[in-house]
């Protein structure tokens, strides 16, 4: 009697240490370290589910989500973990500079002055206040209060991006990028530091070094975007057939990522090599697993069938958009447009009296 309750308080001791939410997060963040970020974010919501209120599963899933660009997505993350833990210092950081970056300078430094109150000696806190400073324009002894920055944590990216671009804004762009390549050196996967020197590089006319240069982040971090933007630069500088290769390898390299394709597609739409533009949408139509993908492939069929003038296949494909997504904008556009040709004013007052509900400041349906 006494062995068999002795086990069963052991089993039940054994299935609450399982049960706890730490085990949970530990395994979330190495696994979002290792960069497996589907199976990060089901072990933070394991952790959520057990702790519905526990700010580091949150923040960890808004890391998550800044990783994959989903940035309404973080600002939501963001502020359940404030909201679970109003101490929680990163969390309160990450939200003011997501605000920044969106232009929501207020709302910013309410932010910063939150997370210099939760720590007064935060040098992420002092950066996030900089930051905001130079994006107000007001620069008097701020390049003084960055290098103290520095002097405390000379490996602080976001202070060494941040003295760059006070740097280029002064014109001294050579200081600027050999600030940026130290730090770089310094902190090589810092992503951040590699498209502020790009940025830097292009306004400045340096554009075989821009190109160099992200050739070099995307062997680091093969990423649909870096890719994307590549892509355009070599489009801008003159370099088309370069700039197709970059396509095709990131295709051939991510072939589940739709953004891509239809990025090879508009390079060949505004090439007017309409052929190749159809079969990659095509592929896209028949394989998109979403409705938006499918519409959105058939919205620029219908591009390519109005280069070629043949308004039926344009009615066809809008029509077949509007099957999916009644209100779809650009499909109500491309048939009030052919509705008009017909002298159907009636109809194609319809369609734009809808996209107008949907965009009131369309100057197009206007």
């Amino acid at each position: 009697m006494v062995s068999t309750i002795f086990i069963g308080s052991m089993l039940m001791l054994s299935a609450c240490e399982v049960e706890k939410p730490d085990r949970y997060l530990e395994e979330g963040k190495a696994l979002f370290n290792s960069g497996d970020l589907d199976g990060a974010r089901l072990q933070y919501r394991n952790a959520l589910q057990l702790d519905p209120k526990l700010a580091e599963a949150y923040f960890g899933l808004a890391l998550i989500e800044e990783r994959q660009h989903n940035w309404l997505e973080m600002a939501d993350k963001l502020l359940a973990t404030v909201a679970a833990d109003p101490a929680h210092l990163p969390g309160q950081i990450r939200l003011g500079r997501l605000y920044l970056l969106s232009g929501q300078l207020d709302k910013a430094d309410r932010q910063a002055k939150i997370a210099v109150q939760l720590d007064s000696h935060s040098l992420d806190a002092a950066l996030l206040a900089a930051e905001i400073e130079f994006g107000r324009g007001n620069t008097a002894g701020l390049l003084n209060r960055v290098e103290e920055l520095l002097e405390k944590r000379p490996n602080l990216a976001g202070a060494v991006g941040l003295k760059a671009r006070m740097l280029a804004a002064g014109g001294k762009y050579d200081e600027a990028l050999a600030l940026l390549a130290a730090g770089i050196e310094q902190n090589p996967g810092m992503r951040d530091l590699w498209l502020l020197k790009i940025r830097l590089e292009i306004d400045d006319h340096r554009f075989e070094q821009a190109v160099h240069d992200y050739e070099a982040v995307i062997a680091q971090t093969p990423e649909a975007d870096l890719y994307g933007a590549y892509a355009d630069l070599l489009n801008q500088i003159g370099r088309r057939h370069d700039a197709e290769s970059v396509l095709k390898q990131a295709v051939d390299r991510m072939p589940g990522n739709d953004a891509l394709k239809f990025r090879l597609a508009d390079y060949y739409l505004a090439n007017r090599r309409l052929q190749e533009a159809e079969s990659v949408l095509r592929k896209i139509a028949d394989d998109a697993a979403g409705p938006s993908e499918q519409a959105l492939a058939r919205i620029k069929l219908a591009q390519s069938a109005l280069l070629q003038h043949n308004r039926v296949r344009v009615l066809q494909l809008a029509e077949e958009v509007l099957a999916l997504d009644a209100a779809n904008v650009e499909a109500l556009l491309l048939r009030a447009g052919m509705r008009l040709d017909k002298g159907d004013a009636e109809g194609a007052v319809a369609d734009l009296r809808i996209v107008l509900r949907e965009r009131p400041e369309s100057e197009q349906a206007l």
